[in-house]
């Protein structure tokens, strides 16, 4: 694993926070609904930065993130109200794994009942990006695509999500029969986090008042 790349990552976390905090002090946002996953990216990336310079169990802290990461998406997509008892329904399935899962937890990372969470998460990022472009071509054919923040956060979201969890139902086969390419996947998932990462950056640029 690339120490740099580790490094990169940790940097890309904190950038989009500080990009946000310049526009706030400056009035210049356009919408909040970026804020919640900015602040915990920012708050992940000195976490894990901390880890690594004196390592910490971390199997605590990945179950409060990945619940507090599906509710930052959920508040992000809330600027839908169409689909509010879809958006919902997406919520309520999420806590009752989440929380069937923590019955069964014993205080170590698990893969398997994550798997389930990290589906049912994926699932919700690429049903409401589709609806977010459907609404697009339908109601505003005329948008320019790389002048929205949505556009960039959404591509981020469905690109990061899809990555990761092929890579996750790909985790038991590199395991078993692969191990010498762990190394290779462990990169792998990293890049997909950086290219989420430049774009949410992206997205805190363009989420400026005109």
């Amino acid at each position: 694993m690339s120490i740099y790349l580790i490094y990169l990552y940790l940097i890309l976390g904190i950038f989009p926070f500080i990009l946000l905090v310049w526009n706030f002090l400056k009035k210049n946002i356009q919408t909040y609904y970026l804020v919640p996953m900015t602040c915990l990216i920012f708050l992940a990336s000195l976490f894990e930065f901390y880890v690594i310079t004196y390592g910490h169990n971390t199997a605590f802290f990945s179950r409060v993130y990945m619940l507090l990461e599906f509710l930052a998406i959920f508040f992000f997509f809330s600027f839908d109200k169409k689909h509010r008892i879809l958006r919902w329904l997406f919520l309520l399935s999420f806590v009752t794994v989440y929380l069937v899962n923590l019955t069964t937890w014993k205080g170590e990372e698990t893969m398997h009942g994550d798997a389930y969470l990290v589906f049912i998460e994926t699932l919700f990022v690429i049903v409401f990006s589709i609806l977010w472009f459907r609404n697009v071509f339908i109601n505003h054919p005329e948008m320019e695509y790389f002048q929205s923040s949505n556009f960039y956060f959404i591509s981020g979201l469905v690109i990061y999500f899809s990555g990761a969890f092929s890579l996750l139902l790909l985790t038991d086969y590199i395991l078993k029969n692969m191990q010498s390419e762990y190394e290779s996947y462990i990169n792998l998932n990293l890049t997909f986090n950086l290219i989420f990462r430049i774009l949410l950056l992206f997205a805190i640029w363009k989420n400026q008042r005109k």
